[in-house]
Order: structure tokens, then C-alpha cells, then sequence
């Protein structure tokens, strides 16, 4: 699994939204990988807004009153890798660059290779 905290008023955010979208119709398929999005201190509506325009139809969490601050850190990005297991095999804090590097996260931390 993929977990990927994220803000639509977050700049970084916004900038690596389209690689999420990219592994998602890369993976939906073969269904090889889970991905999660949890968006953090928007409205509702902003929030909403921010998915339809960047195409996000994996399944997103919503936590408004900032609850998941104590256990997944504050600022976002923030990328969590879980394995099959459910043991977090890495925690990207920060932008993802390129697709390159998503791909190259997601082979060292979960073993998974995507064909692209």
C-alpha cells in the first residue's frame, strides 16, 4: 500500500498529485498496489474540488480536525509505503520528483516492480 497525505492548498501537493494519478492507472488493473490519499485541513468543498480536477478516483480519507497528526507527523507530503504485512517499509517526507523515482521508492520499499 501507498498512503499519501496530501493538502490541496499545499503547492508540493499539487505538483506530485499527476504521479498518483499515474501509478494508480498503472496499477488499478492488475490491482499489484493500494493507494490511499488522506487529505488534511481542507473544507470539504476544497477537498472535493482538488480530487475531481486532478482525476483521483483511489479511495481518499478526509481528516479535517487534523487527528492524524500524532501518529503521521505534521506537513505534507508525506508518503507512507506499507507492505503486505502492514509494517511501514519507508516514510517519504516530502515531494515525490518523477515518476522515476516513485517507481524506484515503490521497488526498494514494497519489492513491487510496475511495468510502465
Amino acid at each position: 500500500m501507498v498512503l499519501n497525505l496530501w493538502g490541496s492548498w499545499c503547492p508540493p501537493c499539487r505538483e506530485e498529485m499527476p504521479l498518483f494519478r499515474e501509478l494508480y492507472l498503472a496499477t488499478r488493473q492488475t490491482k499489484q498496489l493500494s493507494i490511499v490519499g488522506i487529505d488534511v485541513e481542507d473544507t470539504p468543498k476544497d477537498a472535493l474540488d482538488f480530487m475531481a480536477a486532478q482525476g483521483m478516483d483511489w479511495p481518499q480519507l478526509a481528516d479535517s480536525g487534523q487527528k492524524t497528526r500524532a501518529d503521521f507527523g505534521m506537513g505534507v507530503p508525506v508518503t507512507w509505503f506499507v507492505d503486505a504485512q502492514g509494517r511501514v517499509t519507508y516514510r517519504q517526507v516530502g515531494q515525490i520528483h518523477s515518476w522515476a523515482q516513485m517507481l524506484g521508492l515503490i521497488q526498494m520499499h514494497l519489492g513491487i516492480k510496475i511495468d510502465s
